[in-house]
């Protein structure tokens, strides 16, 4: 529902920045979001790249971009990097039944990052 909401104002705005994008899932959000951008072709995450070229495209400044990303220390890295004001998401939404192993991996992963955040401060 936020997606659909956000879409309505910002659809020609609205880019995808995944460092493992699945055909399916780009090819679900093309049929209901046609003007979703996928950025592709630059160098993953936490390498800011993907975001300075979201800057070139749009011409709108860093500080009036927001970053939403799942993992602290890839997308939300980059953000930091390119300087991009970020929402962190703590709480993605997950298929253990499809993707049992990827999203038991991801999710031992965002753990990690989020004990080593709370350790770190």
């Amino acid at each position: 529902p936020w997606l659909d909401q956000i879409y309505v104002e910002y659809q020609e705005r609205l880019f995808i920045l995944s460092n493992q994008p699945l055909s399916l899932r780009e090819i679900y959000l093309h049929q209901h979001y046609p003007k979703l951008q996928f950025i592709k072709g630059v160098v993953k995450k936490p390498y800011p790249d993907g975001l300075a070229f979201i800057q070139e495209k749009t011409h709108v400044a860093s500080e009036h971009i927001l970053f939403c990303d799942d993992r602290l220390f890839t997308g939300i890295l980059a953000a930091e990097i390119a300087q991009v004001p970020a929402l962190w998401i703590t709480r993605p939404i997950r298929n253990f039944n499809n993707r049992f192993w990827h999203e038991l991996f991801y999710t031992a992963l965002r753990y990690i990052e989020r004990n080593f955040l709370r350790i770190a401060t």
